[in-house]
């Protein structure tokens, strides 16, 4: 009989009906994954009866009493998908359930600004949590940074699941399903969230910048709004611009294919040792990456040195020149190339160190 694991993600409820946000399809291959490789008999919250399935069961949350009681009694471990912490009822009931639970509780975060809040009424007590993250090249740099948080992690573990990444995005599901010719493709995108402004000055230089849209055709995607772009920069009339607004994952690869480049940030004064999806989805859409130098290691990506000098970059006018550059076809075709060999293999360098394994929630 296979162990059975509590699956929960903040502000999240999981509904097999509703899929196609990054948030929920992020948690429901966690959830998969737990089932299917490491065969755990999964389980999940949920606020109204709801019919289990084959990758997952549901347990209700009627009365706090009877589901702590419930969930105490059934099981050893709970795993923590970190998400949005907004003062939510969902969000308490989660909070009060992982300060009482008496087993393990391991958090999963895969991104900086999902980790736990610190305010009085959504605060952590419990002692007995360990933290597993995707974020830091080594269980050194997650120590270091993780001295500015709560201080209520009793172990650190960074884990690789690059591979889980990897698999996902190979999926049929999420290859372009057709791709225009060069000549045919926009410049530049940005795929992107407004960040709460955490990423202001860093959408200034490269986006929201009146050079860049001089130069460029640029496309934004992502819950950016006209008041944000104010914001952002207020010499740019908002009503000028191309905001497409929000796509879903299943086609995010489909809507990049249409362009020659894309921009990888991070926020403002935060640089990113691990991968995020956002890299994956570039990657395989047949569009070139570029990686704003103060945001992410410039070994992360390439190896190459000739490679790494073309896809970060540092200012607005090295964007600018380097998007230009990519309207040859030929040089596009070559670039495009190479950094998919490069990444896969660089990606595969990181097989021996494994993914999430049942022996890591021990």
């Amino acid at each position: 009989m296979n162990e059975k694991l509590l699956v929960l993600k903040f502000n999240t409820i999981l509904d097999l009906n509703n899929i196609s946000h990054i948030s929920t399809f992020e948690f429901y291959n966690f959830i998969k994954l737990f089932k299917e490789e490491y065969n755990y008999d999964v389980y999940t919250l949920t606020d109204v009866e709801r019919p289990n399935n084959d990758t997952f069961n549901y347990v209700l949350m009627d009365n706090y009493d009877n589901l702590l009681s419930l969930v105490n009694e059934n099981f050893k471990k709970i795993v923590v998908v970190c998400g949005l912490m907004q003062n939510s009822k969902y969000n308490k009931i989660l909070y009060n359930l992982i300060n009482d639970f008496k087993g393990e509780i391991y958090f999963l975060i895969t991104d900086i600004l999902l980790l736990p809040t610190d305010n009085e009424s959504l605060k952590l007590t419990n002692n007995n949590i360990n933290l597993i993250s995707t974020l830091f090249n080594d269980e050194e740099d997650m120590k270091i940074y993780l001295e500015n948080t709560q201080g209520v992690f009793k172990n650190y573990k960074n884990i690789s699941i690059y591979q889980f990444y990897l698999e996902l995005y190979k999926n049929s599901l999420f290859k372009p399903k057709r791709c225009p010719s060069v000549k045919d493709k926009l410049d530049y995108c940005y795929f992107g969230g407004y960040r709460r402004g955490e990423r202001n000055k860093k959408l200034k230089k490269y986006v929201f910048n009146e050079e860049v849209i001089k130069n460029l055709s640029i496309d934004i995607y992502g819950n950016i709004t006209q008041e944000h772009v104010k914001e952002i920069n207020d010499k740019i009339d908002p009503s000028s611009l191309s905001l497409k607004g929000y796509v879903d994952n299943s086609k995010i690869t489909s809507k990049l294919c249409n362009y020659r480049t894309s921009i990888l940030i991070n926020d403002d004064n935060s640089k990113n040792r691990g991968y995020v999806f956002r890299i994956f989805e570039i990657i395989f859409s047949n569009c070139v990456i570029l990686v704003d130098e103060e945001s992410f290691d410039k070994d992360l990506l390439f190896s190459s040195k000739d490679l790494i000098d073309f896809s970060y970059i540092k200012d607005t006018t090295e964007l600018i020149d380097k998007v230009l550059k990519l309207r040859d076809e030929k040089f596009y075709k070559h670039i495009v190339t190479l950094q998919r060999a490069e990444f896969l293999k660089k990606i595969n360098s990181y097989k021996l160190r494994g993914m999430i394994t049942k022996g890591n929630l021990n």
